[in-house]
């Protein structure tokens, strides 16, 4: 039982990640919007992104931020399995502004300039750090999605006696075992 007791608590521990994770990312999102005209300016200073296609992949990378941020809340709401969609999401997310960074730091502007990441920002001289603090969220991103993934097969009794490697990492047991402790404890009882 108290294993079971300790997956319900990592459970809610890893929704509150989640759902700060996507109020992060939604007021990321809604902070380039406000002042949109000052991320295309960031994204254009940049120089990756060919003069013409700046203002509309700008916008369109608010929009997905946004949804984004929303779709990982509200996912961090449901079961496990639907969390799992939200974390993937997350993932998604981190892993592309990662691959920005490094080309960032493959191809650095001239001159040191803003990052965007909320809008505006202090100038940038250096992109590797950024592209590990990113690199490193979304390692962060990747295993709380497999543990979603794994508490998902769990709750289904989906997962096999091995357990896997989502439900290692939180040290939920696998359902095979879920079923023989309790019918083991409901032989002691009988």
């Amino acid at each position: 039982m108290n294993r079971l007791w300790a997956s319900a608590i990592a459970l809610r521990l890893m929704k509150v990640v989640l759902a700060a994770s996507g109020l992060v990312v939604l007021w990321l999102g809604l902070a380039k919007l406000d002042d949109a005209g000052a991320f295309v300016a960031v994204v254009e200073s940049h120089g990756l992104v060919p003069a013409d296609a700046v203002q509309p992949l700008s916008s369109l990378f608010i929009a997905i931020e946004i949804f984004c941020g929303a779709l990982i809340l509200w996912c961090s709401l449901g079961a496990a399995s639907r969390a799992s969609w939200g974390a993937a999401a997350l993932t998604a997310l981190c892993l592309s502004m990662t691959a920005y960074a490094m080309m960032l730091v493959v191809r650095p502007p001239p001159e040191a300039v803003p990052c965007g990441c909320a809008g505006g920002g202090a100038l940038v001289e250096s992109w590797a750090p950024i592209m590990a603090r990113n690199a490193w969220l979304t390692t962060g991103a990747a295993v709380l999605t497999l543990c979603f993934v794994g508490l998902g097969r769990a709750k289904l009794g989906r997962d096999s006696d091995t357990q896997g490697a989502a439900g290692a990492l939180i040290g939920l047991p696998s359902a095979s075992r879920l079923e023989k402790s309790s019918s083991v404890s409901g032989s002691r009882t009988s």
